[in-house]
């Protein structure tokens, strides 16, 4: 264990404002194997996100229902304003550079993360990003709308967060998909390019 590791752990065990749970926590993880002890906080951590997600959606429905346009026009501002502090407008974009395609465009550069459900554009050139969930924008950062509609959505990105920290680096997941596509093909699922 490095030294910055070990003050670290000694700063949050000597925290009289840690909570009881998380020094609890550290002090059981550290007796255990530090590969099963990060993979557990980790799936944890997952875990914890999409209860928050949930949470904090819910709590928003409730909110939407009863306020008037003005108050709702405020609550738009914050929950934007929110997002775009905690660093959350910065993850969703990263996902769709890091795990997206570009977009051929003259003005460029842009990208487009595509999954069934969601669509990630992100225009660098124009400094924008949108987020599409079905046909629904949930996110929207052009200077004229500045739009964060948090919800279940952020599941998957949060799910796939993880390609984008380094955890798997782009090489990795190049071959990760050139060997699915080949398994694809050989199992005939994917027509030969010819």
């Amino acid at each position: 264990m490095s030294e910055s590791t070990a003050i670290k752990i000694h700063r949050i065990l000597t925290d009289p404002t840690a909570s009881h749970w998380l020094k609890h926590s550290l002090e059981t993880a550290i007796q255990r194997d530090p590969v099963d002890a990060a993979n557990d906080a980790d799936a944890l951590a997952i875990i914890l996100r999409r209860r928050h997600i949930e949470v904090e959606s819910s709590r928003l429905v409730r909110l939407v229902t009863t306020k008037s346009i003005e108050e709702l026009q405020e609550l738009k501002k914050e929950t934007y304003k929110n997002a775009s502090d905690r660093g959350i407008l910065s993850l969703i974009a990263k996902v769709a550079r890091v795990l997206g395609e570009q977009v051929r465009h003259n003005y460029g550069p842009k990208y487009r993360y595509s999954t069934p459900d969601i669509e990630i554009y992100v225009d660098d050139y124009g400094n924008f990003m949108t987020v599409n969930v079905g046909d629904c924008k949930v996110c929207d950062t052009h200077p004229n709308s500045r739009l964060f509609v948090p919800g279940p959505w952020l599941v998957a990105i949060d799910t796939v967060y993880p390609l984008v920290c380094g955890k798997v680096t782009s090489k990795e997941i190049d071959r990760y998909r050139e060997a699915f596509m080949e398994l694809s093909r050989e199992l005939g699922l994917v027509k030969h390019e010819g």
